[in-house]
Formats: C-alpha cells, structure tokens, sequence
C-alpha cells in the first residue's frame, strides 16, 4: 500500500513512481474534498498511469462525500474519477467494499499457518490419478 499527497504528485520524480505503482495497483483510492477539480499535476499523473495500465482490470474508488458538494451533484472530482475508470476498464466505487476491508496477517507464522492448510480444491489436485503417458507418439 503507498500513500500519495496530491502534493507530492507536482514532483516529477514522485509522480513517475507513484505512476508506476497505481499501474500495477488492483485497487486505487482516492480521498478528497468533493469541492472543484483535481490540481493539474494530479490530472496529469491519471493520465499517465491510465496509459501505463493497458487492459489490466481494477477498481478505482473514489471516496468524496456527495452530500458535501454545494451544488447537491456529482461534482468534477467524481465526474473526473469516473472518466478515469471507463477509460482504463476499471471499475468505479463510491465506497471501499466491505469484503475487501480485512487484511492477512503478514507474519512468519500466519505464512506458515496458512501454507500447512490444505482445502478442498488442492485435496483434489494431490489425490488426482495422472492418465499414463502416451508412449504412441
């Protein structure tokens, strides 16, 4: 997970990284007044990992209060966000999803905890008789 001030977006060095990460990303937040447009750089810096993506699926969330804009609308931050989303295939949220809310514990013994566990499926490949070679061909 990495943290990206609009601020820090303005700096070339910092924006080509974070361009580089939200590329790769399954999942991009963005948290915001709903007030008024993104700052420039901050466009620019969508844009450029837009491009950067490809076909890669994700979700781009987009988490500004409707009920705070002014103007009772969308506001052009989420009209913004939304233009970002379609144009990268992406699917776009208003809200984080509740089932993608908890974390795994990143700990030797959770690895291995969960490393030892067999389920169901990977029962089915181990005890799954393998035909015998094709000695014809």
């Amino acid at each position: 997970m990495s943290w990206w001030p609009f601020t820090v977006l303005e700096e070339a060095s910092s924006a080509n990284e974070a361009a580089l990460k939200a590329a790769c990303a399954d999942l991009i937040l963005f948290s915001a007044t709903p007030e008024g447009d993104f700052p420039p750089a901050v466009i620019a810096w969508i844009e450029t990992w837009l491009h950067q993506r490809g076909d890669r699926e994700g979700m781009l969330v987009g988490l500004m209060d409707p009920l705070a804009d002014p103007t009772g609308g969308e506001g052009q931050k989420h009209h913004c966000l939304r233009n970002a989303a379609h144009h990268g295939a992406m699917d776009y949220l208003t809200q984080v999803p509740q089932d993608i809310a908890f974390s795994i514990p990143e700990s030797l013994d959770s690895y291995t905890q969960r490393a030892d566990q067999v389920t169901s499926l990977l029962d089915d490949i181990l005890h799954q008789q393998a035909p015998p070679p094709n000695l014809a061909s």
